[in-house]
């Protein structure tokens, strides 16, 4: 538990770092807990009132957007790909595919069998989040 915290400050830490590499055990820790963060401040947001507001959505996407793109990057860094990759971000349906193409590639940080399991669990954590998150905005 304490290595999944440790991940995902590095998030906010490196969320402006361009430079670096990360390996795809982290890149795949990390991009799952910004995606259940990211996932729950908008359950809080939209449960809260005072809170509902398309002016905190768009403030919320910006600052979760940008240590992902910077997440991105360095993976990026790490399988020596060119930067204007990133583009592919933009497209719909094309940025899913991409975001698994950098989970799966192998890099020069290997994964190792135990965190394997560690790793499914973060996936059904986010598919649950997800599936809450629709509840939630169905039954508002």
């Amino acid at each position: 538990m304490k290595h999944l915290i440790n991940s995902y400050e590095q998030v906010w830490s490196k969320g402006l770092n361009f430079q670096d590499t990360v390996d795809r055990y982290e890149f795949t820790i990390q991009s799952l807990l910004h995606g259940i963060c990211y996932v729950l401040v908008g359950i809080v947001c939209s449960l809260i009132p005072l809170l509902d507001s398309k002016w905190i959505y768009y403030i919320t996407d910006f600052l979760f957007l940008v240590p992902f793109i910077s997440l991105c990057v360095r993976r990026l860094n790490d399988l020596e790909k060119g930067i204007f990759y990133i583009f592919l971000l933009l497209v719909p349906i094309v940025n899913l595919f991409f975001w698994f193409y950098l989970m799966r590639q192998q890099g020069h940080g290997l994964i190792e069998e135990e965190n394997i399991a560690m790793l499914i669990g973060l996936v059904c954590g986010l598919i649950g989040v997800i599936i809450i998150y629709g509840i939630v905005i169905i039954l508002k």
